[in-house]
């Protein structure tokens, strides 16, 4: 049986949303989705993680020229960013298509993922994608803006 999440997360990597902030989000994720099997925390906090799309993930792509960044660089990229201390640094480094220059959060992910160190989730809620507005009330409820992943495994 497959499983699917609703992955929330900061828009900024570093955010930490308060105690206060986080029980909000949780709320807030739990009007949305009612009929969640769970709704958690995903991180410790302290150190950047990737939070992925699963089974959604299609391709990755400059942000500046739409030019499709191979599998292997994306994958090299990914090992060599990872450190033992503070998880992902999100250094920018060019890249080959047109020489722009960006972090692996800044790149263009069909399906959306990223990096956090906070995240929260309701899995398998049984409902759509959000809209616009019940994306505002995350923000809202989280203090920054927020991205929504949506996990199938």
């Amino acid at each position: 049986m497959s499983d699917s999440w609703i992955i929330v997360i900061p828009e900024d990597p570093e955010y930490q949303p308060t105690e206060h902030q986080k029980l909000k989000l949780l709320a807030e994720l739990a009007n949305l989705a009612p009929n969640a099997e769970e709704i958690v925390i995903e991180t410790d906090g302290h150190h950047i993680q990737f939070f992925d799309c699963g089974e959604n993930f299609e391709v990755v792509r400059c942000p500046a020229c739409n030019a499709e960044v191979s599998s292997e660089m994306w994958g090299d990229w990914m090992s060599n960013n990872y450190g033992d201390g503070p998880g992902f640094d999100l250094s920018s480094r060019e890249l080959p298509c047109c020489g722009a220059i960006f972090s692996l959060n800044e790149l263009t992910y069909d399906m959306p993922q990223g990096f956090a160190r906070f995240g929260a989730s309701a899995m398998n809620c049984d409902r759509t994608k959000l809209t616009d507005k019940e994306t505002q009330l995350l923000d809202t409820a989280i203090g920054d803006r927020v991205r929504i992943i949506y996990r199938y495994i």
